[in-house]
């Protein structure tokens, strides 16, 4: 501990004499004092001198430098699985002694190191009650969590307790090199062969037109079958649609069956995959899988004109293709001579141009009531777009381009959106946009704004204007491309640009219900996913009004309601409903604006995860590689105690001490303040007793 003084240090002294000497001053000339007798007086005098000592002193601005060291334990972090298939190979084991060998290892562990406890599965989560019941499992996310959690920490250890099983993210094999600890496995779950068949996966079209056929590809699997003959049938609700028998020719059989379904109602369909039992097959779970199908009756028509070919129009057709939604078609505007008011949609790619103005296409969209979205470029004319679109004024700078990247407006509210999805687009390549000064208006909504190199700026990137009645939307860049490309190099699982342009696209289109009651929901959903759904209500005037309340009822398959109401958001409405059970679910809303009442219906699934409940066969060959990579080692449940003994007699794994160091300004020191008020009352109360007071 030291005291630091930035003043001189003469000043110290000057201090002591500058008590002293005022106390002195102070009662020697008050003779009632010293009447009173020496000690009196001697008592007031140090009272009044020391708390003008240390006056004084605080005037000097001290400061108290504290040094403080802490000693950390080796931290060891115990990750269990909690997914389903780890209860499901082994629930024996799992049930009986399993419990009472981790709380062993740990009880062993604990006088030398720091334990803490995590479960792995759907998600990382802090815990050591694992209850298995996770609908998938992802052993790659435990590496940047841990990483996050104890960088720069004396963490020494990870112990992962798994049957090997993965589902979904990355391979963990490359991921637990990153570490940088030793990765010991305790290898869970049963490696024997059973019999078993099972739907392996089925493949289809989320969508499908009415009136059409569409394919479904399913990959049927069995083990220790050969010369059983299997028969599976293809449900739809309780109809059945189709019976087929197979020959299982080989021990291990793999298969994939390709059936045609013909679309012949609107609406969500559930179909089911069942094959039949075989004598001694212990895991029937896996053999039945369900799907879902909607079919729709509607396609909008998408039209994407352009001023000159450029990779971002195969990029946006691509994007619009993959949902059966949209009918697209692509053209240079030097070869269009169609009809443009039998679309639903024009998307303007570097239109208008010098060569190509196309205000007579402006005007018509705008009588007609047609939503536009205007993708701006190199060859925009910036000065024919602003006098026929609203909403932003762009002042050209003699037509130069920029290259901006994306950044999230936090406040957008006008669709719903994955925020910390589109936050992560200022990492993308740049967009190329024309240079210029943007100035929006109040009637516009900005999802992303630019950044110029290392600048943040307030100018709108992708913003949204007009009326209800005539929606439009301008992305003021050229380059979608790049951002797909980044992408699928990347690896990106739910690809953002996607979503970007497709929310875009059905916020434009929904204009041509001109309805003041909107819902926006999924289609399809999974079983662990909660149910979120938002609604939009406007005035006569088109205003975004909340104040009356929405009620919505989900109906489910068996004729059971739940019945909810919206919470307000902003100027929006939200309603979180939670997790249901798999199946076909259909919602009913009412509304009640200035007496006249609105009702929204439709449907909506929710499928399950039979990821956990496919593959039951442990792989121990896969944990044995991540411990062999990472410097660890695998170990069986029964040998358990050979690992507490390896970690425990490694002399490399130590404490590690911290030393911290703070500096604090004494004048906050609480019980200086009291000392002085204490020295001040005693001498107050001496003076009293004297009667000088």
């Amino acid at each position: 501990m030291d005291l630091i003084i930035d003043s001189s240090p003469w000043l110290v002294p000057v201090c002591f004499l500058a008590g002293a000497l005022y106390a002195f001053l102070l009662y020697f000339r008050d003779r009632s004092i010293s009447e009173n007798g020496y000690w009196q007086f001697t008592l007031m005098w140090l009272f009044r001198s020391i708390s003008v000592t240390m006056i004084c002193l605080l005037l000097l601005s001290p400061m108290l430098r504290t040094s403080r060291t802490e000693t950390e334990k080796p931290i060891i972090a115990i990750v269990q699985d909690n997914s389903a298939s780890v209860y499901l190979s082994d629930s024996i084991f799992i049930k009986g002694s399993y419990t009472d060998t981790i709380d062993d290892l740990v009880k062993k562990l604990s006088s030398r190191f720091d334990i803490r406890y995590y479960l792995t599965g759907s998600s990382f989560k802090i815990g050591n009650t694992a209850d298995y019941k996770d609908k998938s499992t992802d052993l790659s996310t435990i590496v940047p969590e841990l990483n996050s959690r104890f960088g720069g920490r004396n963490l020494a250890s990870v112990i992962l307790a798994s049957d090997g099983l993965y589902n979904s993210g990355l391979n963990p094999v490359y991921e637990y090199g990153k570490l940088l600890v030793p990765v010991h496995v305790i290898a869970l779950g049963d490696t024997t062969v059973k019999r078993d068949v099972k739907v392996a996966r089925v493949r289809h079209n989320n969508t499908a037109l009415l009136g059409n056929s569409f394919p479904v590809e399913i990959l049927i699997n069995a083990n220790d079958a050969k010369g059983e003959q299997l028969g599976f049938t293809l449900f739809e609700g309780d109809k059945v649609l189709l019976t087929k028998k197979l020959n299982i020719n080989s021990e291990s059989y793999s298969k994939p069956e390709i059936i045609y379904i013909d679309a012949n109602s609107g609406g969500t369909h559930h179909y089911k995959i069942k094959l039949d039992v075989l004598d001694l097959e212990e895991n029937i779970r896996n053999n039945y899988q369900d799907f879902f199908v909607d079919i729709i009756d509607k396609r909008e028509k998408i039209l994407v004109l352009a001023n000159a070919p450029h990779p971002d129009i195969s990029t946006l057709k691509d994007i619009l293709e993959t949902s059966l939604s949209y009918e697209v078609s692509r053209y240079l505007i030097s070869d269009f001579n169609q009809d443009i008011s039998k679309y639903d949609l024009v998307i303007f790619h570097n239109l208008p141009s010098a060569r190509y103005p196309a205000t007579g296409m402006f005007e018509s969209l705008q009588k007609a009531g047609i939503p536009s979205f205007f993708i701006l470029g190199s060859q925009t004319q910036l000065s024919i777009l602003n006098f026929n679109i609203g909403g932003v004024t762009i002042e050209d700078n003699k037509n130069n381009t920029n290259e901006v990247q994306a950044i999230l407006n936090p406040n957008f509210s006008l669709f719903s959106y994955e925020s910390e999805l589109y936050s992560q687009l200022v990492e993308y390549p740049p967009l190329t946009n024309p240079f210029g000064n943007y100035l929006p208006k109040q009637d516009v909504s900005i999802l992303l704004r630019q950044k110029i190199g290392s600048v943040n700026t307030d100018m709108p990137l992708l913003y949204y204007s007009g009326s209800n009645t005539n929606r439009m939307a301008v992305l003021a860049g050229e380059g979608l491309w790049k951002w797909h490309l980044y992408e699928y190099r990347n690896g990106i699982k739910n690809p953002i640009v996607n979503s970007l342009i497709l929310k875009s696209v059905q916020y434009l289109i929904s204009t041509s219900q001109k309805e003041p009651f909107k819902i926006y929901l999924q289609n399809k959903y999974t079983e662990s996913e909660p149910i979120i759904i938002e609604a939009e209500l406007t005035n006569a005037t088109g205003e975004l009004v909340n104040d009356p309340d929405i009620q919505l009822t989900l109906t489910n398959e068996s004729g059971d309601n739940f019945d909810f109401t919206f919470s307000r958001s902003n100027k929006n409405y939200i309603l979180n409903a939670g997790i249901f059970e798999p199946g076909i679910y259909k919602y009913q809303t009412t509304v009640v604006l200035s007496g006249i009442s609105y009702n929204k219906k439709g449907t909506f699934s929710i499928t399950p995860l039979q990821a956990e409940l496919s593959e039951t066969v442990a792989d121990h060959q896969l944990l044995n590689t991540i411990a062999m990579r990472s410097g660890g080692t695998m170990v069986y449940p029964g040998y358990v105690n050979t690992l507490a003994s390896l970690l425990l007699n490694d002399e490399e794994l130590k404490p590690i001490s911290y030393s911290h160091k703070s500096l604090d300004d004494i004048i906050n020191i609480k019980w200086i303040f009291a000392l002085i008020m204490l020295l001040i009352g005693f001498e107050w109360f001496f003076r009293k007793r004297a009667g000088t007071y």
